[in-house]
């Protein structure tokens, strides 16, 4: 399981990226560790790219946790904060649905959306043609 995380500073842009088989505890445990060793970025924009990931193994619980831990971290910020989830599988689909309605509830300052491509989750999240590359880039690694 990997979930690589990516800061595009100018853009105040965090990429996410998810690969291979992600588990509960290695999800809120990932998410934990970012938010605590990036703070000041924490209220970033957020891109989270699935394709990658094979399996996503999650139960309710974890999206519960990860709701409440992302509020307690924007809790102070100053700007409404948006996560755009890209991909084409229906289940991550699904999953990324159900993450959004729980995260709605618990941090309704905060606005989510699913997107089956990177460009249309770019223009929606406000990024320049920069940080397009910069996606692109992390894409290949």
């Amino acid at each position: 399981m990997t979930i690589k995380f990516s800061i595009f500073q100018d853009e105040e842009l965090m990429v996410a990226k998810f690969s291979g088989h992600i588990s509960d505890v290695e999800l809120i445990e990932q998410y934990r560790n970012y938010y605590e060793s990036n703070e000041g970025i924490a209220n970033f924009n957020q891109l989270v790219l699935f394709d990658e990931a094979t399996i996503l193994d999650l139960e309710m619980e974890s999206f519960i946790e990860v709701s409440k831990m992302a509020g307690e971290y924007l809790k102070n910020s100053e700007r409404s904060i948006k996560t755009a989830f890209v991909t084409e599988k229906t289940l991550h689909k699904i999953l990324s649905d159900t993450y959004k309605s729980i995260s709605d509830a618990k941090v309704p300052a905060a606005s989510r959306k699913t997107f089956t491509n990177i460009e249309a989750a770019l223009l929606w999240l406000e990024v320049n043609s920069d940080a397009n590359n910069f996606v692109e880039n992390i894409k290949t690694e």
